[in-house]
């Protein structure tokens, strides 16, 4: 342990490598921040949404009230629809209302889209067993397990659900990654090539436990350095990303989300955010022991960034 302190301390007292990481915090807080600000569009959409849900019956009239208005002007060049929602912009109230009731359209009709999923597997089923395939082979039984997985999130998405948003544009940010990598890169080398460039690795060999004992505290230090770094770059993206344009429930199913409508698993987004994260770690574990076993073979700082850069 006294190893592993004394490593840890080396990695923590260099003024370097505590600046470029303090650098790159930052830029990645301000990076996933303008990245995510909302337009002017998206935030009066969510007011409408959260009004629609309110008052349903008061939206619905509005709304029929704004088609008999466009049928009765349909040859008027003039004619342009109020914009009471989002006064003195280009955003129409029947634009808003038209993409309001499409969004809403999506969570009442999920049901019905995985209904398709099921029976599409259910014909699947039939025309395999039409063509000889037995109860008991691997592609039934694989169409028959889709079936129940997705007959489990079945009414998983209520409807009249509450427009999500926030968590679409955290999940596509690709500058955590990248800066991840950039940390990383520059913080696992130096663990391992820092005593080369101070001259005291031949001290360090020659010590009681100079060899496999510091070794090991350096692996161990460079893989709990990388679980920490990801992690802490998940959490400052996901802080900017909140600051910036906020969040919806995170107890929502994330079938609630467009892009994971068809997920066949029971999962709100808070627990689809961990295991995004867990993944994300595993991964950067990994990217780390390649950098551990590049630094190993006692490249210059330049060669570990090329071949990480390559990796």
């Amino acid at each position: 342990m006294s190893i592993f302190n004394f490593e840890l301390k080396k990695l923590f007292c260099s003024r370097v490598i505590c600046i470029l990481f303090l650098i790159l915090i930052v830029l990645n807080f301000a990076l996933s921040y303008f990245l995510s600000m909302p337009d002017e569009y998206e935030i009066v959409f969510r007011e409408v949404y959260s009004e629609y849900l309110s008052d349903m019956e008061k939206t619905d009239t509005y709304y029929e009230e704004l088609k008999i208005l466009a049928l009765e002007n349909i040859r008027n060049p003039e004619f342009s629809f109020p914009t009471t929602y989002f006064p003195g912009s280009s955003y129409d109230d029947f634009n808003l209302l038209n993409n309001v009731y499409e969004k809403a359209e999506y969570y009442n009709g999920h049901s019905e889209s995985i209904e398709k999923i099921i029976n599409l597997s259910n014909r699947k089923i039939d025309d395999l067993c039409a063509f000889g395939y037995s109860s008991d082979s691997y592609q039934v039984r694989m169409q028959e397990k889709m079936t129940e997985k997705y007959t489990e999130i079945l009414n998983v998405v209520p409807e009249d659900c509450e427009y999500s948003y926030g968590y679409d544009i955290y999940l596509q940010n690709i500058t955590v990654p990248i800066l991840t990598v950039l940390a990383l890169t520059f913080t696992v080398p130096f663990i391992f090539l820092n005593d080369y460039y101070c001259d005291v690795h031949p001290v360090i060999r020659a010590a009681r436990k100079g060899g496999a004992c510091t070794a090991w505290a350096k692996i161990f230090l460079s893989l709990g350095v990388s679980a920490l770094i990801t992690v802490l770059f998940c959490v400052v993206s996901f802080a900017a990303t909140w600051a910036s344009c906020g969040y919806s429930s995170i107890w929502m199913p994330i079938q609630s989300l467009p892009d994971f409508y068809a997920v066949p698993f029971r999962c709100s987004v808070f627990e689809y955010l961990l295991l995004h994260t867990g993944i994300r770690v595993i991964a950067f574990l990994v990217y780390t022991s390649f950098l551990a076993v590049v630094s190993s073979l006692k490249l210059s700082y330049v060669g570990c960034f090329g071949a990480g850069t390559l990796f």
